[in-house]
Formats: C-alpha cells, sequence, structure tokens
C-alpha cells in the first residue's frame, strides 16, 4: 500500500448534537494510532476561548449579524490553525468540526481550501430519528462549557434544544450541484449514527488516507464489524492470525497499519484482538475501534 502523499481536510456538516464531534474523535484517535498524524480543530472550543459572553441560543440565531460576525471570525481562525497544522507536516489529517450548515459557509471554506494542496472530504451527519438527537443533548451537552453557568440541566436542556431549531432556520443540506462543484473532493453522507453511508468520489483514488477512511465509515462505523480487544496471554513478536475465525494476535513487531488492512479485507465480522507493545498506540487504537 502506497504512504500518504497528500495532507487531508476532513469538514463536518451537521446540525448540534448530530454526533460530529464524536466521528471526529473517533477518526482522530484511529489515525493517530497508525502514526498519521491527526488533530480536531473544534469551532466551538475556539469560539469559547476568544470570544468572552455566554453562549445561550441567541448567540445562534441566524438574524443576530453581531453573533455571525464572531462565529465566522471563528471559522476563520479555526481555519488558519488547521491550516498552519497541515502545512507544518508531510502527512496529516485535520478535522475541521463545525456546523458548517449553510452554502455561504461552505462556498467560502471552497473558496479558501482551493488555494492550497490539501485533499478535502465533507463528512454530512444527518439524524432523521428525533430520539437519537434528544439522547445526544442528554448524553453530551448539559455538560459542556456552555452551560456550566446555568442553574438546572432543564433550563441548559430547552436552551439547546433552541440553538438547535436555530441552526434548522438557516440550514441547507450538501445539494447536488454542491457534490458536482466539489470536482474530486470527497463525500459522505451519514444517516443516523452510522445507520446508513453514502459516498460519493468523483475520481477513483488510492490514497492511503482516502481508503482508510472509507472502510472505516463504511465497516466500523456503521457496526458491520466488531473488534473486541482483549489481554495478551503470553508475549508474541511476530503475532498469529486466524483470519477465518477474526482472532488477531498483534506481534510486538507488528504494525497496526497491516493488523488494520487485514480487518477491513477480510470476510470476517467479528474480531477479537490482543497484544502489542506500543501501549499508548494502542489505547488509540482502542479507542477508534470502542462503539461500545
Amino acid at each position: 500500500m502506497q504512504t500518504v502523499s497528500q495532507k487531508y481536510l476532513i469538514v463536518f456538516v451537521g446540525l448540534p448534537a448530530h454526533g460530529k464531534s464524536f466521528l471526529a474523535k473517533k477518526l482522530c484517535s484511529f489515525f493517530n494510532s497508525l502514526e498519521i498524524p491527526a488533530r480536531i480543530f473544534n469551532l466551538g472550543d475556539i469560539r469559547r476561548k476568544v470570544i468572552s459572553q455566554n453562549f445561550d441560543s441567541n448567540f445562534f440565531k441566524h438574524d443576530n449579524q453581531e453573533a455571525q460576525n464572531s462565529r465566522e471570525l471563528c471559522a476563520q481562525l479555526s481555519l488558519e490553525e488547521a491550516t498552519e497544522f497541515l502545512q507544518s507536516a508531510e502527512k496529516a489529517v485535520a478535522f475541521y468540526d463545525g456546523t458548517n450548515t449553510t452554502e455561504e459557509r461552505r462556498n467560502w471554506l471552497r473558496g479558501e481550501l482551493a488555494k492550497t494542496d490539501f485533499k478535502v472530504v465533507w463528512i454530512e451527519k444527518i439524524i432523521q430519528n428525533d430520539e437519537i438527537c434528544l439522547q445526544n443533548v442528554r448524553l453530551s451537552k448539559l455538560n459542556g462549557a456552555d452551560y456550566k453557568n446555568f442553574e438546572t440541566k432543564d433550563l441548559a436542556f430547552q436552551d439547546f434544544m433552541s440553538r438547535i431549531e436555530e441552526y434548522k432556520k438557516a440550514y441547507v443540506p450538501i445539494t447536488d450541484r454542491e457534490i458536482t462543484e466539489m470536482g474530486d473532493q470527497g463525500f459522505f453522507v451519514i444517516y443516523n449514527l452510522g445507520e446508513s453511508v453514502r459516498v460519493v468520489r468523483e475520481k477513483p483514488t488510492k490514497d492511503l488516507v482516502w481508503f482508510l477512511l472509507e472502510n472505516y465509515l463504511l465497516k466500523i462505523y456503521t457496526k458491520k464489524k466488531k473488534v473486541i480487544f482483549e489481554e495478551p496471554q503470553n508475549e508474541c513478536e511476530n503475532g498469529s492470525h486466524d483470519l477465518k475465525n477474526g482472532v488477531v494476535r498483534i506481534g510486538d513487531s507488528e504494525s497496526l497499519m497491516s493488523v488494520t488492512r487485514m480487518i477491513f479485507e477480510s470476510e470476517q465480522i467479528d474480531f477479537v484482538v490482543s497484544g502489542h507493545k506500543n501501549k499508548q498506540l494502542l489505547e488509540s487504537f482502542k479507542r477508534a475501534f470502542d462503539y461500545s
């Protein structure tokens, strides 16, 4: 398999509480475990860093021009940081983690990225089941930094749901026209946290990053393959693989990249994986595959 020859910017699109940041963290752990430098650039983190104010739902009103200017500034600063990261590495993957729900924002991004040599992939998250969205809000949003000063969880919940409604007023899903205009940029749309995935790619590519990203989304994120990690019973320098029965003992001298390729290319659905001497890489690898 060829080595990484390009720098990738993965742009997320979708409403709040639709699993964008969760997936970004999984993918970031995945690439880092394979020793491909990866980093997340979250627009919310930038917003909290550079803007000193409370972020209730009024800040996200689509007709609040002052707040809109602030959000555009954060989008620009986050892109600048992602660009600096990619330009400083020979091979890397940056995740531009924001809503990017308007054509205007996406057109601006495309214009800025056209000035670079980055390969760009768009991942749109769409949840059609309201109960999934509500569960995401309750589990991951109410204890976040935006709500640390709210008196009760109920008030925080109501405010976040109001935020989502504000985003819905301006949200335009990526259109077929946009996909055509993207040229050879990759595009995924993921429904209901991996229930189904649509893949659009104008030009065939054999790039390693695309191979890893496409297989991860289609085989791991959709839970078509399940990977369970166990503690090794004894040391194993070269590894042992019983792919027919889905057992992979990672050798201490074996690369996680080769193991990943085995998992992706095997017809086996469930895998039991153990071993590897680099505990830091293995922990990152585990986080990427853990959807329990």
